[in-house]
């Protein structure tokens, strides 16, 4: 018995030696994916108060939607997948049970919390200010992030996720890759949407909140719910965080003011990029990004300051990676709820081994970033070699920084305006990724919307054309009738 034990643990060693990437997380003979998070301390919104006539007091705040907790969602995209939820730094757990596919669960966690979920396959995890089942006009947040496929990437064919959205918004952009035929399905197995997409062509789809629904596709497609304020970092068409081609909503406006727009950031090679308008196949923005540096693009599309948000294809002859970055609010911005000038984040990303990333954490604002490991990992962050322990954290500081490890790393980036000191993150809804998922990546051919051509002409342009088709027909009968 001795020699038969002794031949089984020479056979995992030989196996995890020759196949060192199949090795996840094993307890108790079960793989596990981890997922980790921290909840804001202070959630809260300092709102300027006003005086008679609206005039703003200088100095003077209200403290409103006050919340003291977050709830982390886990939605099932298999059948009996055993998830555990444990708190940081002692692994105590709080919350455990089995969920099948579509089927979700809250747990709610205290501000100022560290937590782990452990997942026996994987899951759709969303972390959100506040309780979900909350009632106010403005509640609750939109998500904000690109929808994981069911097999971790943001690029795919099947997603399962739960909806949080406002009434009165249409958030989640269904972007076709490639050509695809579309349906969206309710808990119920019913079809409750359904359209073709060509290539390069998307739907903006309003929800309705705290369902689940599963999208299936005949074609590759991303599903990205946006709001224009907040950070927010953008995956390649692989579903990889590096990539040479992105595609993003963008914005109808620019505030020349404020430090906001796309982070165009190079690695360890020069970097030329072109943006595109999607809808009119124009190129509308180029610069070269320098070696380890970054460019911040405010790119203007042809049709400005008209809804739907316009569309955008990111291009580069060199590995980069791109994010959407909003500081904050400018010196006497009175902005509420989220709009205007009031820009916050919390943000996810993952990082591979041995592949150098770029990570960005806003400066000129408050900043609670961490660097999380699922495995005692080697760590390199501007070239100070460290070691991070599983299960704990690293804090970020701002700024722009090289991190490269030995293992999967998953970072979150938490940042609010720090006009007033005391003022908090008023909300947020956002998609947690598995760190052991981060080397998930597609093989999708694209045709870049790079060519002259778009809608021939635009609304002025079409009236001229039809003016000038009155005119011929006029001149037409005119000389019929002179002949």
């Amino acid at each position: 018995m001795g020699r038969i034990m002794l031949y089984r643990l020479l056979s995992v060693l030989l196996v995890f030696l020759l196949f060192p990437e199949a090795y996840i997380i094993v307890s108790a003979g079960h793989e596990y994916y981890t997922y980790y998070g921290y909840v804001p301390s202070r959630i809260w919104y300092a709102k300027p108060k006003s005086g008679t006539h609206g005039i703003i007091l200088k100095g003077i705040y209200n403290i409103t939607y006050v919340q003291w907790n977050a709830t982390l969602t886990i939605v099932g995209w298999h059948d009996d997948t055993e998830v555990e939820v444990l708190t940081l730094p002692d692994n105590c757990p709080v919350f455990s049970t089995t969920i099948n596919g579509m089927e979700k669960v809250h747990v709610l966690l205290p501000n100022g919390t560290f937590f782990k979920l452990r997942a026996s396959r994987p899951v759709f995890a969303l972390l959100t200010a506040g309780r979900l089942n909350r009632t106010e006009p403005q509640w609750p947040p939109t998500i904000i992030g690109f929808i994981p496929s069911v097999d971790g990437a943001a690029v795919g064919k099947e997603f399962i996720f739960i909806a949080i959205q406002r009434l009165v918004e249409t958030p989640y952009r269904f972007r076709a890759l490639e050509n695809s035929k579309v349906k969206i399905l309710d808990s119920t197995g019913s079809v409750v949407r359904s359209f073709d997409l060509a290539a390069n062509t998307f739907k903006d789809v309003g929800l309705k909140p705290n369902r689940v629904y599963r999208v299936v596709s005949t074609g590759n497609i991303e599903i990205q719910s946006f709001s224009v304020v907040r950070t927010r970092y953008i995956p390649s068409v692989t579903g990889s965080y590096i990539g040479t081609a992105f595609y993003s909503s963008s914005s109808m406006q620019w505030n020349p003011q404020v430090s906001h727009g796309f982070m165009l950031i190079a690695l360890d090679e020069d970097a030329r990029v072109e943006i595109y308008d999607v809808e009119y196949k124009r190129k509308i923005y180029e610069t070269t990004v320098p070696a380890g540096k970054f460019v911040l693009a405010q790119p203007k599309t042809v049709r400005m300051n008209t809804p739907p948000l316009p569309e955008i294809f990111i291009r580069s002859d060199k590995p980069i990676m791109v994010c959407y970055i909003h500081h904050g609010t400018r010196p006497g911005a009175t902005a509420f709820l989220g709009g205007g000038e009031y820009g916050t984040g919390v943000t996810y990303l993952t990082i591979k081994p041995n592949e150098p990333t770029m990570v960005y954490v806003p400066v000129n604002c408050t900043s609670k970033s961490f660097i999380f490991a699922y495995r005692d990992t080697n760590v390199i962050l501007d070239g100070l070699q460290l070691r991070l322990e599983a299960d704990h954290y690293l804090p970020l500081p701002q700024g722009l920084h090289e991190v490269s490890s030995d293992a999967e790393l998953l970072v979150q980036i938490t940042h609010w305006p720090s006009i007033p000191s005391f003022q908090g993150i008023y909300d947020f809804s956002s998609i947690i990724p598995s760190a052991q998922l981060a080397g998930i990546k597609k093989d999708v051919k694209i045709s870049p919307p790079t060519g002259a051509g778009g809608p021939p002409y635009t609304l002025y342009g079409g009236v001229a054309i039809a003016a000038l088709a009155v005119i011929l027909a006029y001149l037409l009968r005119s000389r019929r009738g002179r002949t």
